[in-house]
């Protein structure tokens, strides 16, 4: 009787250690299981402008981007809800960290999971836009043109042909879903 008592002290005591001290500075910050849980540790905590719920509207993806324990001026990209069943609710699918620039991130995501852990870590640009409401990101390209005219005589050399695709100029990247931009997170003083 007296071992149960003490394993069931040491218990509490080991998550007392856990929790209790994590719970003042950062309100939830254990593992993030759905949209609502998501909501409250939004409601709860002291959101910085690029920490809330976002959504990736080519694929529908919603994701949490709060502070990373322990390390200023970086967050944690977290998924909150996920058409892809390879992304579970909680998982960390990336961070980004602050730059000089305040409108401007370095945006880090990771491409591929294999056997539960992701891998292949990717590096692009992201920047917020001046309203607060979406995350533009801009990838690295390379882009390279073999003019195969140029093997013809001068005439042809001079004719080029070029194709314009519209679709590659909307911009990628998250749209803020909760909280509302337009609701200032500042203190206003009179």
């Amino acid at each position: 009787m007296t071992t149960r008592l003490f394993r069931i002290a040491l218990l509490s005591a080991s998550l007392l250690a856990m929790y209790g001290s994590s719970a003042a500075s950062e309100p939830m910050s254990a593992g993030i299981a759905d949209m609502g849980m998501a909501q409250e540790w939004c409601d709860h905590a002291d959101l910085r402008r690029i920490e809330g719920i976002w959504e990736f509207p080519d694929d529908h993806t919603r994701v949490l981007v709060r502070r990373r324990t322990g390390v200023e001026m970086e967050y944690d990209i977290v998924a909150v809800d996920s058409p892809d069943c390879r992304l579970k609710p909680g998982d960390t699918v990336g961070y980004i960290k602050e730059s000089p620039d305040p409108a401007r991130f370095e945006f880090y995501m990771y491409r591929t999971k294999s056997r539960g852990k992701f891998h292949d870590l990717g590096k692009c640009m992201a920047r917020l836009a001046s309203d607060g409401n979406a995350i533009y990101v801009s990838a690295s390209r390379l882009k390279a043109t073999l003019r195969s005219l140029s093997f013809l005589p001068k005439f042809w050399r001079s004719v080029r042909i070029s194709v314009d695709r519209p679709a590659d100029d909307i911009p990628k990247g998250m749209v803020r879903v909760y909280p509302a931009a337009d609701i200032s997170r500042e203190p206003i003083y009179l």
